[in-house]
């Protein structure tokens, strides 16, 4: 049995998240395998850092199994790659995964042909089971046709203390660290000891959130330190806690403090607005995290009750100035065009960026209502708008849904909010960095 994992380049031009770290949803699953079947021939093809050229070049044509995680920026490459795999390999397995594939199996299924079935949520025992040779039928989280229609097995959500952390001994790091040179950065590493969202589960969420994990599922916090030694010992020297919110669990946060190591290894991560508070500020000083990502989004009452935001403007302004004054980098996230946007609204959010931003580092983008979150469904709510896009698995022109929206659910037009976004991120230290071809073999 062979299987290889893809994780596809991205198609927009300039994004490139994944040229600094592997993608750590696959390594999961080839960890898994390793693990479960050592038998099991299981490789990696990561876009983080090889062009879609090289990705064709590596892949095998006596493969049993393509999993490629989808998302909607790698998309279109994920189509192309299904597409060469079946002209060369027609009668192997290629199933999707991934946070898209999560939200539009169907879709997926009734307008691709090659892609032979999707996975939801959790894909390491799935692709396990597909390897042991499993009818499709007792796959779980398996969503594949049968007679004509799509099927779709029972989900199950996996014990993260079950499920072992990801093994970076199983791959070359050596590209990932190299890119880190050149961009003057340390060598970088991802870990996710949290699936889910606190407040999703309780309050239903953020109304663009397009991440579909309900719920939040934790990794022991010594399991995780486990895993940061692993890393050190590779040569990590900066970690990115890649979770919704390090806070999320207050339980899990104040073991993961007590554990902390003497070697004092940087992290990254992302916290709410109104999780931020004195206590809290010192315990991310003392583990030697160096940012912390908000979504602050707004700083409009009116324009944050829209969206179910969980922060209050004035926390958001009281966790900017947290930050700051103990040395750490607050990097925040501004989305405008929420319902009921108008110049009013849009104002508040230039005035605090003016006033509290200047310096930070910050990301400020249009709301774009990306499947499964409830944006989205709120558009396709509307039937001309549901006639154009809700029908498709890919949203080839993400420009016109995003305009769409705006038209649809603003008070504002689409150039005035963009001449704000240009404002607000001219105040900036540095936006988010997307990397480009560059980082690419």
């Amino acid at each position: 049995m062979k299987i290889q994992l893809i994780d596809p380049p991205c198609d927009w031009v300039g994004i490139n998240w994944g040229c600094l770290t592997p993608s750590i949803s696959l390594l999961s699953i080839m960890t898994y395998i390793r693990q479960k079947d050592p038998s099991v021939q299981v490789s990696m093809l990561d876009g983080g850092i090889l062009a879609e050229e090289k990705i064709k070049a590596a892949i095998e044509e006596d493969a049993d199994i393509y999993g490629l995680r989808v998302n909607a920026y790698n998309y279109e490459s994920s189509i192309r790659l299904t597409d060469f795999i079946k002209s060369i390999n027609p009668k192997a397995k290629v199933v999707f995964g991934g946070q898209h594939a999560t939200a539009l199996p169907n879709l997926i299924l009734k307008n691709r042909p090659n892609v032979d079935a999707v996975i939801k949520f959790d894909g390491e025992r799935a692709i396990y089971q597909l390897s042991q040779g499993y009818n499709m039928d007792r796959v779980n989280n398996l969503v594949y046709r049968k007679n004509g229609s799509v099927t779709a097995n029972r989900i199950v959500y996996e014990d993260m203390n079950e499920i072992p952390y990801p093994d970076h001994s199983l791959i070359d790091l050596s590209p990932y660290f190299e890119n880190s040179r050149k961009l003057g950065k340390e060598r970088r590493g991802l870990i996710s000891s949290h699936k889910g969202c606190l407040w999703r589960e309780k309050k239903g969420g953020c109304l663009f959130c397009a991440q579909p994990d309900m719920g939040l599922r934790v990794r022991r916090a010594d399991i995780v330190w486990e895993e940061i030694d692993k890393l050190h010992d590779f040569g990590v020297e900066y970690i990115y806690h890649g979770v919704d919110s390090t806070l999320d669990d207050w339980k899990w946060f104040e073991e993961f403090h007590a554990l902390r190591r003497d070697y004092n290894i940087k992290f990254d991560g992302y916290a709410e607005a109104f999780q931020i508070n004195p206590k809290s500020v010192k315990m991310l000083k003392e583990l030697n995290f160096q940012a912390i990502f908000m979504g602050i989004e707004s700083n409009d009452a009116e324009m944050l009750k829209s969206i179910n935001k969980a922060s209050k403007p004035f926390q958001n302004e009281q966790a900017v100035r947290l930050l700051r004054e103990n040395g750490i980098m607050p990097r925040v996230g501004l989305v405008l065009g929420l319902p009921g946007e108008t110049e009013e609204s849009l104002q508040k959010t230039l005035d605090f960026s003016r006033k509290h931003l200047e310096g930070t580092q910050i990301t400020c983008s249009i709301l774009n209502p990306l499947p499964p979150s409830p944006a989205y469904y709120h558009l396709l709510s509307i039937p001309e708008m549901h006639e154009k896009y809700g029908k498709w698995d890919y949203l080839k022109d993400n420009g016109q849904i995003i305009r769409d929206w705006v038209k649809n659910f603003c008070k504002v037009d689409y150039e005035r909010i963009m001449e704000v976004r240009n404002e607000i991120l001219s105040l900036a230290q540095g936006t988010r960095s997307f990397f480009g071809p560059e980082m690419m073999d």
